[in-house]
């Protein structure tokens, strides 16, 4: 194909059009023979126009000179038959003598003539008729001829330019075959490489249709966490609701609290007061009791010796259960709801009287000592008589209603050791007086008191570690 191509329009084959050198190469290389090929065929195409206006004149000219030539032929027949009438009408004369006024060769006349006519024609009649039958047939065939003649020079001018239209489209085919030729070479490879990338789009998009799938599986997962997520944040809306409530009412309490320890601090600084107070009063009273009489002392206590006993028993017991309401009072509350006794506990401004029973009352208080000093110095500077010794009796219930009336910070083993340590001295003395034992009830007096400060001290300590704990759950509470 590519050598039918090139051999008749002297052209090389079309190159590729994927090489862009060899391209440029085929186009400088036609483009002087293409330009030549265009000049000539421009004129050939005028060389052509020019003959063909040569062609229609020469073919005017011969249609006049056979215009002339049928006029002429026409004159020469009509001359002829003129001829051969004018003979026939003297031969008619000839023949039949006298005038007759119409011509019998007219066929109006024949119908008046009323003699026999001479059918038999003339030679020139008949001779005059053949050429005019000839002239007329060769006339016909004259024009069939140049019909024919004409028909043949436009099928041969549609030839040649058939011709022409027919090479430039087998020329046009013939590329056109080729562009196709390699346009489906390169559709096939095209259709090829689509196909591959269609297997691999068809699998990306399957891909993505599982992960679309999983996607949407794990959106519905995703609906249903935010459903439960949705519940779960009412329920906890109202909790918290109801914590705020709490937390309301656990500040009012903290407030209260806070109230209660500020009465609380207050209070222990009255003790603190009241137990310098003391001091100050227990040392005054180091003198007072120096000067009271050993004898005096000695016998009332193992007078109240039994009475002693058992009221240390009673408080032992008494602050047992104190012990007990201590430890379930420090218990921790619950930060939720907190135990109103706790709370309460701390509402009311309370006095060691008030913590203390009226059975659980200190044994020793500075009534007893001002009692028994005024016992004693009653003793020693007047005589015993019947109505002192009626007031002697009326002293023990005056210091029972004195220990109702003190404050009880005193350690119960101390006092149950002091006390033993008394009854024995007593027993061996045998109201001997001992200055010593004196002094070592004053001593013990001192640490009781020393001990009390301490322990209203890590009290109010405890109170205090107590409401820090508190305020820093409600804390907690708030924030959560």
């Amino acid at each position: 194909m590519e050598e039918d191509t090139r051999v008749p329009l002297g052209l090389p084959p079309v190159p590729p059009s994927s090489d862009p050198q060899r391209l440029l190469a085929y186009v400088l290389q036609v483009l002087p023979q293409y330009t030549s090929m265009e000049l000539s065929t421009t004129h050939y195409r005028l060389y052509t126009q020019q003959l063909r206006t040569e062609v229609d004149r020469w073919k005017q000219y011969a249609a006049g000179i056979d215009q002339r030539l049928s006029d002429e032929e026409d004159k020469r027949v009509f001359m002829e038959r003129y001829a051969a009438e004018v003979v026939k009408e003297r031969n008619e004369v000839l023949h039949h003598k006298g005038a007759k006024k119409h011509k019998l060769w007219h066929n109006c006349c024949r119908q008046h003539a009323s003699y026999d006519l001479d059918v038999t024609p003339s030679i020139v009649s008949l001779r005059g008729e053949k050429l005019t039958e000839c002239t007329i047939k060769l006339r016909q065939a004259q024009v069939a001829l140049k019909e024919k003649e004409r028909l043949l020079d436009a099928a041969q001018e549609l030839l040649n330019t058939k011709q022409i239209d027919f090479d430039a489209f087998v020329s046009a085919s013939r590329k056109e075959k080729e562009q196709l030729e390699h346009q489906l070479a390169m559709r096939s490879g095209l259709q090829g490489s689509q196909e591959r990338r269609l297997a691999e789009a068809e699998r990306l998009v399957w891909e993505d249709k599982q992960t679309i799938e999983k996607k949407n599986k794990l959106i519905d997962q995703l609906h249903d966490r935010l459903d439960t997520l949705d519940q779960k944040y009412a329920q906890l809306e109202n909790q918290l609701m109801s914590k705020e409530e709490q937390i309301a009412s656990l500040e009012s309490e903290n407030q209260a609290l806070e109230r209660s320890l500020t009465d609380t601090q207050d209070q222990l600084e009255a003790w603190q007061q009241a137990a310098h107070e003391k001091d100050i009063e227990i040392e005054s009273l180091h003198g007072q009791v120096e000067a009271l009489s050993t004898a005096d002392l000695q016998a009332l206590q193992q007078r109240y010796s039994k009475q002693i006993e058992s009221l240390v028993a009673q408080h032992e017991a008494q602050i047992r259960a104190y012990e007990a309401q201590i430890q379930q009072v420090r218990a921790e509350p619950s930060p939720r709801t907190p135990q109103r006794d706790f709370i309460n506990s701390f509402q009311k401004r309370m006095t060691l009287d008030e913590i203390s029973s009226d059975s659980d009352k200190p044994l020793l208080s500075p009534s007893y000592f001002q009692q028994s000093e005024q016992s004693m110095t009653w003793g020693v500077h007047s005589n015993p008589s019947p109505g002192n010794s009626g007031k002697n009796e009326s002293t023990p219930s005056s210091l029972r209603q004195s220990h109702r009336g003190s404050v009880n910070s005193t350690s119960p083993a101390n006092v149950q050791r002091r006390l033993i340590t008394e009854s024995v001295s007593s027993s061996s003395s045998h109201r001997t007086p001992d200055r010593n034992a004196i002094s070592n009830q004053l001593h013990a007096l001192l640490q009781e008191s020393e001990e009390r400060r301490k322990l209203e001290e890590s009290k109010a300590k405890e109170d205090r570690a107590m409401l820090d704990a508190l305020k820093q759950r409600l804390s907690m509470n708030q924030s959560s």
